[in-house]
């Protein structure tokens, strides 16, 4: 199980233990509010992990308990990527283009923070928001495999994964309706230049491997 949000601890280290003891094995930081951990991506304001966030990362490292960066502030993601020891993980997130205008709180990664993410050894899931920019337009599965590809070139594959998150944004990109689009989602991913072994990698290999170093 996973919780969506470090805001359910409340400020207590002993409920790590609670929830593990739940059956609870990844835990996302941050969600739609800041909480005494750090700040979310939608804040206008940002900051380093406090001193309780510090502890929470030492001790779901300690339990064997995933860190999933999804939604955490730029200034928070680095402060955690260089407390934690382990792969970190952003379960569900889209690329921010270069050159594009970015004067406002939003969900998507720069390359500098999804690259800060990958050094670790970790990795970063693309979900099929769709969106339109300036100059950068993501509304098909067309374009959200250019996408991924494009994080294949720039990232490397092993840190590029699969995170849906479908029912949680206004409108997905036209070809995906909810996981049941998966189908048509591998159908596209075939007419690029991914191999088999990439595919693996995309769609569940990846995590597997994010797994045993949390779990082994």
């Amino acid at each position: 199980m996973a919780i969506e949000g470090g805001d359910a601890l409340q400020g207590n280290i002993q409920n790590i233990n609670k929830f593990h003891d739940y059956g609870v094995r990844l835990i996302t930081l941050l969600h739609k509010n800041d909480n005494e951990i750090g700040f979310n991506q939608e804040s206008y304001n940002d900051g380093p992990l406090s001193p309780f966030g510090t502890r929470v990362v030492e001790k779901m490292i300690e339990m064997g308990m995933i860190i999933d960066v999804a939604h955490s502030k730029s200034k928070t993601l680095k402060s955690i990527s260089e407390v934690c020891k382990l792969p970190l993980l952003d379960s569900h997130t889209g690329i921010f283009p270069e050159g594009e205008l970015n004067n406002f709180p939003n969900r998507a990664r720069t390359w500098e923070e999804m690259e800060m993410i990958a050094k670790t050894g970790g990795l970063i899931c693309t979900m099929p928001i769709s969106y339109t920019l300036e100059n950068y337009a993501k509304t098909t599965l067309t374009s959200w495999v250019k996408e991924i590809v494009l994080m294949k070139e720039r990232l490397g594959i092993e840190h590029v994964g699969l995170g849906t998150d479908s029912s949680g944004f206004p409108q997905s990109v036209h070809g995906w309706d909810s996981v049941a689009s998966f189908p048509n989602l591998l159908n596209e991913l075939l007419k690029f230049d991914l191999s088999k072994d990439d595919i693996i990698a995309f769609t569940g290999g990846n995590f597997l491997r994010i797994m045993k170093n949390y779990f082994l």
